[in-house]
This record gives structure tokens, C-alpha cells and sequence, in this order.
């Protein structure tokens, strides 16, 4: 946990991290398949460029040419499924590390280290926004007509006063 409850965070701010050697392991394990596979690629791609020519010298046969070329198409489709392999291991190891989404005040923390968490299963805590916020209040029925005439003259301003902290009162509209 990088944060206490109720300090404020920034959008950004790094909060909770995951442990994240599996995910490592598992994408230096697709940037090895992918440098294998490009090599591999490679060297098909040049057999087929040697081929072009001796397809043409009636060296070898079509056919043969046609083989060398298929392999080296299929390589480098490889190669391109271990590109993508290598980005969705980059995603997941991102995953390790949960941000706050937006500026705001933490919460509660509502797990500990050593719990075992999943996607979608638990709140881990509550991140409230400060600025701007929302205020709903009510007002005796008496005051409303009042209300009523200067907000149609005017935009009025409000005051929220946080018990404990009188000295800073929040001003809004």
C-alpha cells in the first residue's frame, strides 16, 4: 500500500502493487519466443531470396521454391502473433500496479497485504472526490419561496462549513 487512508491522492498517484514476478517472467518469456521467431523468420526469408534466383536459373524446382516461400510467410506470421503475445504480456504486468483513477480524498483500506484479490471481486478502496464536489442539503419549506425569488434574480452562493474545520469554509454555488 503506497497510501494512507484519508490523505489526499493525486490522479496518477500509485496506490496498491501486485506482486508482479509472475508477469515479469512471463514477458521476458514471449520477448525470447519473439527474438527466436524473428531469427527464424529471417533466415526463411533468405533461403527464399536465394531460391528466387535459382528458380529462375532453373536450379531448383518451382515447387521447391514455392515451399521455401510458404515457410518463410508462416514465420513471419509467427513472428507476428509473438509481437502481439509480447503486448498482452506487457498489459498484464501493468495490471501489478493499481492507480488512482482521479484527485481525491483514500478511504478506508479494505484489504491488507497477503490477501488474494482478483479482477472484478473486491473494493480495495474508495478514492473521494473533493474537487469539485457535490453537496445535497435541506432547507425548512418556509425558506423555499425566498430561495425560489433570488435564485431567479441571481446565482447564490453556498457555504459548507466541515465540522471541526470552521476556519476553511468550502464556497460553491
Amino acid at each position: 500500500m503506497y497510501f494512507q487512508e484519508g490523505q489526499e491522492v493525486k490522479k496518477g498517484d500509485l496506490l496498491f502493487k501486485i506482486d508482479p514476478a509472475p508477469y515479469e517472467a512471463a514477458l521476458r518469456q514471449a520477448e525470447a519466443t519473439l527474438a527466436k521467431d524473428i531469427a527464424q523468420a529471417k533466415n526463411a526469408e533468405e533461403q527464399a531470396k536465394r531460391y528466387a534466383i535459382l528458380v529462375q536459373k532453373d536450379y531448383v524446382s518451382r515447387d521447391q521454391y514455392d515451399q521455401l516461400r510458404a515457410n518463410a510467410d508462416a514465420l513471419a506470421a509467427v513472428a507476428d502473433a509473438d509481437r502481439a503475445n509480447v503486448e498482452n504480456a506487457r498489459l498484464q504486468l501493468s495490471y501489478c500496479t493499481i492507480k488512482s483513477p482521479i484527485n481525491g480524498r483514500a478511504g478506508s483500506v479494505l484489504i491488507n497485504a497477503g490477501n488474494i484479490i482478483k479482477a472484478n471481486d473486491l473494493v480495495l478502496t474508495t478514492i473521494n472526490q473533493i474537487v469539485p464536489i457535490y453537496v445535497s442539503f435541506s432547507i425548512p419549506e418556509q425558506n423555499l419561496a425566498d430561495i425560489k425569488k433570488y435564485t431567479a434574480s441571481r446565482e447564490l452562493k453556498v457555504e459548507a462549513i466541515i465540522p471541526g474545520d470552521d476556519k476553511r469554509p468550502a464556497r460553491g454555488n
